[in-house]
This record gives C-alpha cells, sequence and structure tokens, in this order.
C-alpha cells in the first residue's frame, strides 16, 4: 500500500458513528471506571483507554484504519524530519521498502518488523522505541543501525508475501557485505509474527518462499507479544478481554485478511508448531516478551515453552499488568509509566556485543544476571504496586457487588440448561448471608421478631457458622451426588462408544471410505447438483474460521444427516493438491504433507495405491451395495455420538469449574459480610476433599475428553488429533450459542448499543474527561479541565465543559422554555405552561441532549409543578399538586402499557424458544434458488416476524438465517445488498402489521378513541404491508438485478420436532392473538386488550417458561419512553392546549376534505419521522392529529391517527430511519470487514421504497380505513 485509501461519504458517515460511540464509551467508561471490577486493569487511565480502543476496533473497517494513519514511509519521513536526519529508503524485492536509521558505519543492524494486525503502518511510537535503541547505544559508546521494514499490507498483500519481503530485507544487509553475526532482526505484534516465521524460515524453507543461505547464525532475534496464533478460543481471550485493547471480532478480520485461502502451517502460526520445528535454529540469542494481561498470553506461552524444549537459553520475560504491545500501545496514548518489558528489550539491546571474536557475534550471557539486578531493579516497582493495591481497597470493596451480581449471570448464562437446578443456589446463599448478618448485629437483649420464617431458619441458639455450613453441606450434596449420577451415565456411553469405534475401525480397515462416500453420493444423482456440493464446502469453512459467541450461526445443521454427507464429500480442486486428512469435512484446512514419499505412496494403504487397483469398495459396490450404506450410515451416526459425547464431557468439566468457583465465593462472601473465616477452611476440608473438586477427578475427566478427541480423529480426520480437537471445540462452540443464546438477548444487546449510540455519544452537562492522562485517579486531587478566557477586565480560567455544543443546546431549548413561561401567548395560565413544555420536551427528544427515557420521566414533574392539569368537570379548574400527581401517574400506566409487556412476552418466548427461527427456516427453505423468489420470501418473513417479535429483532434474526446465503455470495454481489436492504425495508414495513410490532403502534392505540380490534388493525395494515413490500421487492430487483449470475445456497429447515414446551407456547400465543382480535366483543367481559395481555404474562412467567432474567431483560427504556408519551398526551389534552392548537389547524385546513388532511400530515410524519425516531415522531405528532381529526367537520380522528402511524413506520430513506436500517448498514463481509451496504443504497432504494408506502397509505390504506369505518 503506497499511499492511505481514500474514503467515500458512505466511509466518513460510519466513521463518524463509529467516533460517536467511541467518545461514548469512553464517557461510559471514564464515569464507571472508579468501580470496575478485577477483570478490568488495575490502572483507571488504561481502563479507559483499552474500553475505547476495543470500540474503535470493534467498528472500523480495514480501509479507514488505514486511511487514518499515513504509511509506514511516509511516518518515517515525518519522524526524520523531526530527529533533523536525512531519510534513506531503499527498494527491496518482492515491492518491499527498507527505512533506515542510524549511522552507516554501525557493526550491527537490526532490522525490525512493525506491528499492527498486517493492517496498520508502522506508528510514531515504533520510531521513538527503535530511536531510543539508536540512542543506547551511543551512550554505551556504541553503534547501532535500524532498518524497519515497509511490507505490503492486507488486503492488498497477503501470506507468504510478508514472509518474501522479510527475507528480501535479510538478504539486502548480507548483500552489503554484513556478517550474518552482525545482523539482528525483530517484531512486535503481526511483526513478531513475522520475525518468528523467519526464524522457522532459516532452518526449514518455505516452498514459496527463497532461502536464505548463511555461513553462520544470525546475530539475534526479539519477539514483542508475538502474534503466534490465531485462534482465538485459548482462555487468555476470556479472562483478559477487558484487560486489554484487542477484540476478538476484528483479530478475526485480521487474520483472514492476511490469512486468505493459505492453509494453516508453522510458519504463519508459530504456537502451532511442535517443539522439534525449534531445534537447530540459525539464529542466536532470541528473547520473547509478553504482557500478563494480554489476549494473546496463552498462545506466547505455549511458544515460549515449545521453543525453550532445544534452546534452552532463550529469554522470556511476562510484563507484570502489561497488555499486548504495552510498549508501542501505551506510548500511542501519552502513558509514560515505566515498564518491565521496557527495560527487558533495552537490557537486551545494551548487551548485544558485534566485536565479539569467534561463535556468535551477539551474547545474551547477561541475561541470566541481569534477571537478578532485574529483580532488584523492580523491588521499587513492586512497593509501588502494593501500595496502589491499597489504594484500590477501596474500589475493589465498591465492585464487588457487581462482581457477584457478574457471577450469578454466569451461572445463568453458562449452566447447562437441564442441569441447571443442580447447580449451587448461590442466590439463596447470599439472601441467608444477609439474614444471618441481621441476626448477628442485632443488638443484646432485643427481641427477636416472631416471623416463621425467621423462626424456622434460625430458631434457638444463634451460630451463624454452624448454620451457614449447614446450607454449604446441603448444596454440596447436591452437587456431588447430580455429579456422580452423570459421570456414571455419560462414562458408560463413552465405553460403548469407544467400543462401537473399535468395531468401525475393523469394519473399514480394509476400506477406502472416501470412496465409500462417493460410491454413495453417485447413487443420489437428484441431490448431486443441490446445497450439498461445492457452494456448501465453502460454507463450512465460513462457519469454522468465523462462528463465534457474539454472531452464532444463523442456521442449525448438527441434525442433518445430508450435511454430514456433504461433508464427506471431499475431491481435489487439480491433481497436484493432496488429498485432505479429513474424511468427513471439506473446510479448506488442509494440514497434510506437501508431498509423499515413494515408499509411501507405493504402500497398500496409500490412497494412491488404491487408486492404482479396483478397490475393496469399488468391489463392495458392485456386489454388495447395501454394505456401504451400511458403513456410510455408521460413520455418520458415529461422528454425531462422538460429538455429542465431547459436549456432555466438557458440560460436566464446566459444571465442576462453576460450582467450586460458586463455593469460594460464597464462601468469601460470608467472611466479608460477617466478619468471619471460614472459606479457607471449608474449601480444603470440605469441598476440595469432595469426589467432583479432587484432583483425579479432572484429571480422569480430561483423559476421556482425550479419548474421545482420539476417536473423532481415527473416524472423522484420518489420524489427525490437532484437527480433530479443533473441530470438536467449533461443534462445541456451535452447540453453547444455538442451545443458550436467543434472539432475544441479541435484540437486548443491539437495543443497548443503538441508545450507546443516540443516547450516550454526546458529551453530557458535566461531561467526562477526555483526556485520559488527566483522569483523576483514587487518593488524587480533584482537578477541573479549564480554559483560559481573555476578558477586557482581565484573564479567567473556565471549566471547559461550559463551552461544549451540548450544554449550549441544552441551555438554548431552556431559555426558549422560560421564554415560552412567561411570554403571554395561551389565554390561559395552564395552557400556557402546557405549551412551553410540549415545546420543552420535543426539543429535548429531537436534539437527545438527554436520553429519551429520562424526559419522558421529566414529564409528569413538570407537570405536577407546573399545574398543568385541569379537572375532567366543567367548569375545568386546574388541579393542585396532589391531585395532578394522581391524574397523571394514572395516565402513564394504562392498559396499554400491559399491551406492550405482553407482546414483549410473547417475543421473549417465541425466540428462546427457538419457534420463531424454526417457522423462519420452514418458509424460506421453500424459497427455491431463484434470486428473486428467494428475496421476496426473506422479505415477506421479515415482515412477518416484526409484526410478532418486534421490529428490532426480526432483522437480527433474518440475517442470522441467511448467512449460509451469504457467504456463498461474492463479496461485491448485487443479492447480498439487495437481501439485507430487503429484509431491513420489510421489517420497517412490518413494525406497522401489528399492533405489537413497534412502540409507535401502542402510541397510536392510546390516540384512537375508541381503539380498534386486532382484527380491524390487520384488515387495514396488511393490505399496506404486503402491497408495499412488493412494490419494494420489484425496486429493488430492477435497481439491483440480484439474479444476474448469482447461485443461492438454499435454507435448509431445521429438522428439531417440536416439544411440548414449544406447542404450549404456541397454543398460549395463538389463544392471545385470537382474544385480541374479538376484544371489542369481548369488551363486557375482559374491559380492555391490556387485561388479555396478562394471560401470556401469567401463564410463561408462572410455569417457568420464562424467568425473571428475561422480564429483567425487556426494554424498559421503550417502555418508560411510552408512559412519558401518554403523560404528555393526557396533560396537553386536560390543559386544553391541544383543543385549542387543533381548533386553529382546523380553522387552517378547513377547506381540505379529510383526505387533503390525511396526504398533508402523512407527508409530515414521513418527514419528520426520518429524520428522528420513529417512536418520537409518534410521540409528538399523532395526539395532535387525533384532536385535528375530531375537531373537523366531519370528525374521522382515528383513520388521520391510523395513517399516520403507518407512515412512522414506512420512513425508512436514511441508515439512522430506524432499528432495522441500523442493524443493516452494520453487516459486514466477515472476510474483509467492509459493509455490504453504503449511505447512497439507502438514499436510492430507502427513499424511493417510504414515497411508494406513502402512496399506498394514502390509496389503499385511505379505502381501507374508509370501509372500516373509521
Amino acid at each position: 500500500m503506497k499511499e492511505p485509501p481514500k474514503l467515500s461519504a458512505g466511509d466518513y458517515f460510519s466513521l463518524l458513528y463509529t467516533v460517536t460511540r467511541a467518545v461514548g464509551t469512553l464517557t461510559f467508561a471514564t464515569l464507571t471506571g472508579w468501580s470496575r471490577g478485577e477483570d478490568c486493569p488495575r490502572d483507571y487511565k488504561r481502563h479507559v483507554i483499552y474500553s475505547t480502543c476495543r470500540t474503535l476496533f470493534a467498528h472500523l473497517s480495514v480501509k479507514q484504519m488505514q486511511a487514518l494513519q499515513p504509511t509506514t514511509s511516509a511516518g518515517y519521513t515525518a519522524f526524520a524530519k523531526k530527529q533533523k536526519f536525512d531519510p534513506e529508503i531503499v527498494e527491496l524485492d518482492d515491492g518491499a521498502l527498507g527505512c533506515f536509521m542510524g549511522p552507516k558505519t554501525a557493526k550491527k543492524t537490526l532490522v525490525w518488523f512493525h506491528g499492527g494486525g498486517y493492517t496498520f503502518p508502522a506508528a510514531d511510537p515504533h520510531w521513538a522505541m527503535l530511536w531510543d535503541f539508536i540512542e543506547l547505544a551511543k551512550k554505551n559508546d556504541e553503534q547501532l543501525r535500524v532498518m524497519v521494514l515497509e511490507y505490503e499490507l492486507t488486503p492488498h498483500g497477503y501470506y507468504p508475501l510478508q514472509l518474501k519481503q522479510a527475507v528480501a530485507g535479510i538478504k539486502h544487509l548480507l548483500d552489503s557485505g554484513l556478517k550474518p553475526s552482525q545482523i539482528l532482526f525483530g517484531g512486535d505484534s503481526a511483526g513478531g509474527n513475522l520475525a518468528a516465521a523467519l526464524i522457522g524460515h532459516l532452518s526449514h524453507p518455505h516452498p514459496g518462499v527463497s532461502p536464505i543461505s548463511i555461513s553462520s547464525n544470525l546475530g539475534g532475534a526479539l519477539l514483542v507479544s508475538p502474534w503466534a496464533s490465531f485462534t482465538q478460543e485459548r482462555e487468555s481471550w476470556k479472562k483478559n478481554f477487558k484487560k486489554d485493547a484487542l477484540v476478538p471480532v476484528t483479530v478475526k478480520v485480521w487474520s483472514d485478511n492476511f490469512m486468505v485461502k493459505s492453509p494453516v502451517d508453522n510458519w504463519n502460526q508459530p504456537a502451532e508448531a511442535p517443539a522439534d520445528w525449534w531445534k537447530d535454529i540459525k539464529v542466536d540469542n532470541v528473547a520473547i516478551v509478553g504482557g500478563e494481561n494480554e489476549v494473546l498470553i496463552d498462545d506466547i506461552r505455549e511458544l515460549v515453552e515449545k521453543m525453550k524444549v532445544h534452546n534452552p537459553t532463550l529469554e522470556y520475560l511476562e510484563g507484570p499488568s502489561e497488555a499486548h504491545d504495552s510498549i508501542v500501545m501505551d506510548r500511542s496514548f501519552g502513558l509514560k509509566d515505566e515498564l518491565a518489558s521496557e527495560q527487558f528489550i533495552h537490557k537486551w539491546s545494551e548487551s548485544l556485543d558485534p566485536t565479539a571474536a569467534g561463535g556468535p557475534a551477539i551474547e545474551l550471557a547477561t541475561f541470566a544476571g541481569a534477571e537478578s539486578s532485574n529483580r532488584e531493579r523492580y523491588k521499587d516497582r513492586e512497593r509501588e504496586a502494593r501500595q496502589s493495591q491499597r489504594r484500590l481497597l477501596k474500589l475493589e470493596e465498591l465492585a464487588e457487588r457487581d462482581d457477584e451480581m457478574k457471577f450469578s449471570h454466569s451461572i445463568q448464562f453458562n449452566a447447562v440448561p437441564d442441569w441447571s437446578s443442580n447447580y449451587i443456589s448461590y442466590s439463596n446463599l447470599k439472601k441467608l448471608i444477609y439474614t444471618l448478618e441481621k441476626q448477628i448485629n442485632r443488638p443484646v437483649g432485643e427481641t427477636q421478631p416472631q416471623d416463621e420464617e425467621h423462626t424456622s431458619l434460625l430458631g434457638g441458639t444463634l451460630d451463624p457458622d454452624t448454620t451457614f455450613k449447614r446450607m454449604l453441606d446441603s448444596e454440596l450434596d447436591k452437587v456431588c451426588s447430580f455429579y456422580r449420577l452423570k459421570e456414571l451415565e455419560i462414562f458408560g456411553e463413552l465405553d460403548q462408544l469407544l467400543k462401537d469405534v473399535e468395531a468401525y475401525k475393523v469394519d473399514t480397515r480394509d476400506v477406502d471410505m472416501d470412496e465409500v462416500v462417493e460410491a454413495e453420493n453417485r447413487r443420489k444423482t437428484v441431490r448431486s447438483n443441490s446445497i450439498f456440493n461445492v457452494p456448501f464446502r465453502r460454507r463450512r469453512r465460513a462457519s469454522t474460521m468465523s462462528v463465534s459467541l457474539e454472531e452464532p450461526e444463523g442456521v442449525d445443521d448438527s441434525d442433518s444427516d445430508a450435511e454430514d454427507s456433504a461433508a464427506m464429500i471431499r475431491k481435489p480442486t487439480s491433481s497436484n493438491r493432496p488429498r485432505s486428512k479429513s474424511t468427513w469435512n471439506t473446510d479448506g484446512s488442509d494440514h497434510s504433507a506437501l508431498a509423499e514419499s515413494r515408499e509411501d505412496l507405493r504402500a497398500p494403504d496409500s490412497p494412491v495405491f488404491l487408486r492404482r487397483r479396483p478397490s475393496l469398495a469399488m468391489e463392495l459396490e458392485a456386489s454388495d451395495p447395501g454394505h456401504l450404506s451400511s458403513l456410510y450410515d455408521s460413520g455418520i451416526n458415529l461422528k454425531k455420538r462422538i460429538i455429542s459425547t465431547y459436549v456432555s464431557l466438557c458440560e460436566l468439566k464446566s459444571f465442576i469449574q462453576l460450582n467450586h468457583t460458586g463455593f469460594k465465593k460464597a464462601a468469601k462472601k460470608y467472611d466479608k459480610v460477617c466478619n468471619r473465616d471460614i472459606r479457607k477452611d471449608y474449601m480444603e476440608k470440605s469441598v476440595n476433599p469432595s469426589y467432583p473438586f479432587q484432583e483425579k477427578t479432572m484429571f480422569h475427566l480430561d483423559e476421556n475428553i482425550a479419548r474421545v478427541e482420539k476417536a473423532y480423529a481415527e473416524v472423522v480426520t484420518k489420524g489427525d488429533q490437532s484437527m480433530a480437537r479443533r473441530e470438536l471445540r467449533l461443534h462445541l462452540r456451535e452447540h453453547v450459542v444455538w442451545e443458550r443464546n436467543t434472539v432475544w438477548r441479541e435484540m437486548i444487546g443491539i437495543e443497548r448499543k443503538a441508545q450507546a449510540a443516540n443516547f450516550g455519544i454526546r458529551q453530557t452537562l458535566l461531561g467526562g474527561v477526555q483526556d485520559p492522562s488527566k483522569a483523576r485517579l483514587q487518593g488524587d486531587r480533584e482537578a477541573i479541565d479549564t480554559k483560559e478566557i481573555v476578558t477586557p477586565v482581565g484573564r479567567y480560567r473556565c471549566p471547559k465543559w461550559l463551552f461544549s455544543g451540548t450544554l449550549f443546546t441544552l441551555l438554548a431549548i431552556l431559555a426558549v422554555f422560560l421564554v415560552l413561561l412567561y411570554i403571554p401567548i395561551m389565554k390561559s395560565p395552564e395552557q400556557q405552561n402546557c405549551l412551553a413544555m410540549l415545546v420543552f420536551v420535543s426539543l429535548l427528544w429531537a436534539t437527545e441532549v438527554i436520553p429519551l427515557f429520562v424526559t419522558s420521566l421529566l414529564i409528569p414533574f413538570l407537570v405536577v409543578v407546573l399545574r398543568i392539569m385541569r379537572s375532567d368537570d366543567k367548569p375545568h379548574h386546574r388541579l393542585n399538586s396532589k391531585d395532578a400527581t394522581k391524574a397523571v401517574f394514572a395516565a402513564m400506566w394504562t392498559p396499554v402499557i400491559m399491551l406492550l409487556l405482553g407482546g414483549f412476552t410473547i417475543a421473549a418466548a417465541l425466540s428462546k424458544y427457538h419457534i420463531a427461527k424454526m417457522m423462519a427456516t420452514f418458509v424460506l427453505s421453500k424459497a427455491g434458488t431463484k434470486a428473486r423468489n428467494v428475496l421476496i420470501t426473506n422479505m415477506f418473513v421479515g415482515m412477518f416476524l416484526s409484526m410478532w417479535i418486534s421490529n428490532v429483532a426480526a432483522p437480527v434474526l433474518c440475517f442470522s438465517i441467511i448467512q449460509p446465503i451469504l457467504r456463498n455470495l461474492p463479496s461485491d454481489s448485487n443479492m447480498s445488498k439487495a437481501l439485507i436492504l430487503g429484509i431491513a425495508l420489510a421489517s420497517n414495513i412490518g413494525g406497522a402489521a401489528s399492533p405489537i410490532a413497534s412502540p409507535q403502534n401502542i402510541i397510536a392505540l392510546q390516540n384512537m378513541k375508541p381503539p380498534p380490534s386486532w382484527g380491524i388493525w390487520f384488515f387495514i395494515a396488511l393490505p399496506v404491508c404486503i402491497l408495499s413490500i412488493i412494490l419494494i421487492w420489484l425496486l429493488l430487483v430492477v435497481s439491483f438485478k440480484p439474479g444476474k449470475g448469482t447461485t443461492i445456497v438454499p435454507i435448509r429447515p431445521m429438522k428439531d420436532k417440536l416439544n411440548g414446551v414449544q406447542y404450549f407456547i404456541i397454543l398460549v400465543t395463538l389463544i392471545t392473538i385470537v382474544l385480541w382480535c374479538a376484544s371489542h366483543q369481548l369488551e363486557s367481559v375482559f374491559g380492555d386488550m391490556g387485561v388479555i395481555a396478562i394471560i401470556p404474562l401469567v401463564l410463561f412467567f408462572g410455569t417457568g417458561i420464562l424467568t425473571k432474567e428475561d422480564f429483567n431483560n425487556f426494554l424498559w427504556t421503550i417502555i418508560i419512553l411510552a408512559a412519558g408519551g401518554l403523560s404528555l398526551g393526557r396533560a396537553v389534552s386536560s390543559s386544553g392546549l391541544l383543543h385549542s392548537i387543533a381548533r386553529g389547524i382546523t380553522e387552517r385546513v378547513d377547506n381540505l376534505s379529510i383526505y387533503g388532511v390525511l396526504v398533508v400530515f402523512a407527508a409530515l410524519v414521513l418527514v419528520v419521522a426520518t429524520f428522528i425516531s420513529h417512536t418520537v415522531a409518534a410521540l409528538i405528532i399523532l395526539p395532535l392529529v387525533a384532536q385535528v381529526g375530531e375537531s373537523m367537520k366531519e370528525p374521522h380522528p382515528n383513520l388521520l391517527v391510523m395513517g399516520a402511524a403507518l407512515m412512522c413506520s414506512a420512513a425508512m430513506g436514511l441508515p439512522t430511519s430506524g432499528f432495522p436500517n441500523m442493524t443493516a448498514i452494520m453487516m459486514e463481509v466477515p472476510e474483509t470487514g467492509v459493509r455490504y451496504l453504503r449511505v447512497q443504497h439507502f438514499l436510492t432504494r430507502g427513499v424511493p421504497a417510504s414515497v411508494i408506502t406513502f402512496a399506498i397509505v394514502i390509496t389503499v390504506g385511505y379505502g381501507l380505513m374508509i370501509a372500516a369505518g373509521l
């Protein structure tokens, strides 16, 4: 990459969005960092910085990352100018550049490979660090020359190009006359990966890279936080996630861009290389640096362990409390704390002696002594660390409750669902602890309350230790008994499985299973061109590489025989490619040797030998095809059983770990709350000796897991246990994602992210410390960031937040509010005050200077204080504060809110138990492979789901379902764009299809007197929505032409049968919907639809189908927003203001028919809702529309409200117009991190789609509303 890429308007828009999210994260981390948990960095500044960096890394595309920085050579030129030396850039082979610093007369030269995920160019801290090396050499009366390699960044260049360029750099120095012993090399992060690849290449030349011929070893190598493996499954990724700046999804994109289609090998993932790979390396004095808190530390430790087997002199330092590449990352943000890794690196640089005669030119012998001297040098740092730890004790105490809450959630979300009642009852233990605390602290002589609960629990003489231990023992017995039963059951299944595996090996001993698969599929010609061919194999590869807990696979395929048979097909793309080791998988990962020896090829069991003669499989196919089918089915069945057993064993292991942690935390909390000391004694004498927690139990469990991995390797991966382990872990991860994560939780996550984007991106009143280096730490004196103001009477320093744009906006809104309060516009004071409040909250909602729901909470306060409400009976009089309070809070909780809760409950049940997904995949499986049919089917599925699980969750679910289609389409395919945009637009339209589909519909019902039944709503909304989607589909087909050169992989339905719980949920949902539809006819029984909504609430939560956690996860911000809107409508109506405004508007539209008024208001709503939230537009405009309709000569208030409500959902012209659009614009190509859609796609398709819907609402919708009697 010679020049940074140029960003388009869409890139800048998304960049602005990412920056605002980062500002929100920075503000939140700054304000909440004081109570951070133990899983966060100890240092407050680093906590704020790393939190912000994670947000940036997670949302910036590769293109944006590269555009924001100068190229390596440009950065080098700027640094040379700053340090006042002449830049020297040399062109190397394979397109690389060498940027030199330091004297040309130096006897040693360091080649540095900069970090940055093979994505970023070298940054300023790189140049500063390397310049320090040169300066240190000067202080020691030595000379050092540095060459920074500018290698090709991804995605412009990919492996092994960077290794070729590194070799070119070394060869250039050798050609210039330097001895090998005078050449050093190293790198940080991705550069450390490249350095490790170069070490391997020196001893084991890469077949695609020219070898390096040297007469002696190179002088030394330094690897700083090397990117040693591309997997994100290590424990350190979970343990240190919040302590580091790296994000799994971003690192995955970087590694995919680097690897493209290259297989994993010992050069590109050095941690995966065996120990013998590092034998006889041609480099002296290797040193490796890692950080204790970095997410890659487990990979680095494994690399060090393997390298030390044959290189015991290798030096390794793990910097205490340091994150990934701290020497670069920390310096990037101005952190000046002394780092242990920095001292270590400087010591390495100082200890290299190029003048030594004989043997290696550079020695690291001083490292052994340096280690002891370093220990003394670090004593001061350890002393400071102890002091810092004491300072943080108070913060830890504050964070204790949050930590316990996290562990409660950890049990709930990580427990095996079917075993949930057999885990430690941590919540009950906490309740007992607090009860005991009260008993212990009760004053002597005080009468104990005569409460049955307390008497039965703690009756008699109080001995808290005995009481608590008794309950711990009860929990321990429960856990141990259940574990023994499950272990006996699972181990019995394992023994039978292993026997079957042995029998299978005997049956297939002389049979080539590849030919069995091919023979079986020759008989299935009907399916030969289906999804089980090449496209499916591409899908499996993508699944293997991209599935994560954050982004689950869209379609469950673990129960499909067809998939497993497809996975068995393995045809090489060319005759030169070796056969895969895996019999059953074709995920593109080929770890076999690049060539076979002649002896191997002639062996009787060689695949080549089998192909040279009629095989046993071919003979059996001719004589006994039934036997082949039996072997084929046995292999499929065994694979499934092995996976199931592996998952069960891992769940058993997790059961042990979670419960052990639970007992430890419960005892610790008891000690702390009740001032006791039982934890150590109880853990050592009771918990640890118990059977599940004994070391031999865990060892036996790990041993059985290894046996399963070996069985999988023998049956599936042709003996490759490493591949078997990776595939089994992938299956385990997919199982966890599919079984325990729900679309509802994804919906909650997106809602919270959306709120963070909309509510938290602006600096609030007092703001936050924007410069992390100036953030206040515990024990520091309070310091206010100020700005100097020059006035005619002198200079003054004022807090900087006084000059923020947010504050000015808020002050302007307050000024408008005060002006409207005191300038008489309306005749009565209550109407005057109501007008001021209406404008005030409308401006707050429109500008979002404070969160929307906070503005809603402000409404009842203003209504009461300003005495806005009047009595309902004539003559009207202003209500006093007490009566106004009763009235306004009664308006906030109405049957409409219960209807909203009922909708949330149905949505939670349908998504949690996969019913919505089962219906969606069933319908989509019937769509076939024609692009047009697939597109319109997905759009209707998106609309239908939006009706029942809200238009927030529907696009999330749909996008996960279409992942197999997207993965098998080119990244720039118009079909991908049409699918994603079509689902988003259809989900917006679906937000109008039912009364519970979106909050604006709930607000509309509140403003319609009487509210229409569900049947009437469906009669009007469904034809409008269906026609709109059909016309929008035609628009997408004409503009995108998605069928041109497109191959569609069909969606397969889930084959799981409905269980009793799912049937019960469907039955309750249908009954509730039928009752809602007939609510008018049943008004004498139920009174209102809100009462009917209680039915699913009671049945689902009362039976345990949904839990209190599901209840807590409801979108309470939307509920508060709706409640605030209801109270505002009640206040505006009660004060008479709404009637006055409506009368004024009615006089101006008096010459218009009801149709003309509908057109005017529908257009107004469309424009407003496009630029602000759909819900906010409904809150502000619908009450006014209702009153205007009521004031007309021919009143049709319900018609106008219904039309305006439909138009709220039709506003979809911008990426920010509704949750579906926001979700769609964030969809990215996994391999490149490039977004599928740009802003212009919404402008060129979303705006016309909005106009199309507008036309249908004012024509077809108007006719239907008239026909329905509105």
